[in-house]
């Protein structure tokens, strides 16, 4: 969804660092970004043309970055050093080495003042660093969230991840730390999302926690896999069984495999024997 937006602040402006922040640990590398969506064509006033998000297409003229409406109208002509996609009614620029916001009018709506910043607005706020410290705007500009963390993840039903001392905590729209930065990293799918749970890292270990901090089970894993029907793969001492939405192995870790439940069924191996499990762990004959 967000891949097309991230991959052209990452070309424009960063290389390869991108425009985003990092959910998980730097020893688990993110997936490769997908270009598929790119295609544009070609206009002889330009020397490129990218694909149109939200009705505007960003358009590059020696080295220099603008934009174009459907009918072709220049509504921005080529002049930032950089440029992120619109997403929302408004698009991040680069301008005398700071960042800030256009409407697509081509309007500023946020003064060229951050010096990096996430690439769109989430919940109505967006992760913005000023002097080397990361905090919350709104689309109004306003600090909502005071710069103090060194890194910030975008907001999603009302929490987003943050870095205070080198560990990952959570605050709200408010700015309160309703989960203490404390872990090395964290991943939440969209499946888990709807049970209210994230997985954490700690130490080179895994475990689970809710949108409260709750520890649903203590981060001791080796690996897990994502929630899916309730369940999840957990491995510890190169065994695998299973965990509930409630952090209680309702699977004992004793299989050498185990893929997640597809109807209530999960396929698992022991001993190189291929079986199938209920959702209580009986074998199925």
């Amino acid at each position: 969804m967000k891949r097309i937006i991230i991959l052209l602040c990452a070309l424009l402006a960063f290389g390869a660092a991108g425009c985003g922040t990092s959910y998980i640990p730097p020893s688990i590398s993110p997936p490769p970004l997908d270009t598929s969506d790119l295609a544009g064509f070609t206009d002889p006033r330009y020397d490129n043309v990218y694909a149109f998000k939200e009705g505007i297409a960003l358009v590059e003229k020696d080295g220099k970055w603008g934009f174009i409406n459907e009918e072709l109208e220049e509504i921005v002509p080529p002049q930032y050093n950089a440029f992120c996609n619109f997403y929302e009614g408004l698009a991040w620029v680069k301008q005398g080495g700071k960042w800030g916001c256009i409407d697509e009018k081509g309007s500023v709506v946020i003064p060229f003042e951050y010096d990096y910043m996430n690439i769109r607005f989430s919940e109505g706020l967006a992760a913005v660093m000023l002097g080397g410290k990361w905090g919350f705007i709104d689309k109004e500009g306003n600090m909502v969230v005071k710069p103090k963390y060194q890194d910030a993840d975008n907001f999603e039903d009302g929490l987003a991840g943050v870095v205070l001392r080198g560990k990952w905590g959570f605050i709200n729209r408010d700015g309160k730390e309703v989960i203490k930065p404390k872990y090395d990293g964290y991943r939440a799918s969209n499946e888990q999302k709807l049970d209210g749970i994230i997985t954490v890292f700690l130490k080179e270990k895994v475990g689970f926690i809710n949108r409260e901090g709750k520890e649903l089970t203590k981060v001791k894993y080796d690996a897990t896999k994502d929630f899916k029907n309730g369940r999840a793969p957990v491995k510890l001492n190169n065994k695998w069984g299973f965990v509930d939405t409630e952090g209680k192995e309702v699977v004992p870790l004793i299989y050498d495999r185990a893929e997640h439940y597809k109807d209530g069924i999960a396929y698992v191996e022991k001993d190189g024997k291929e079986l199938y499990i209920d959702m209580d762990g009986n074998i199925l004959t």
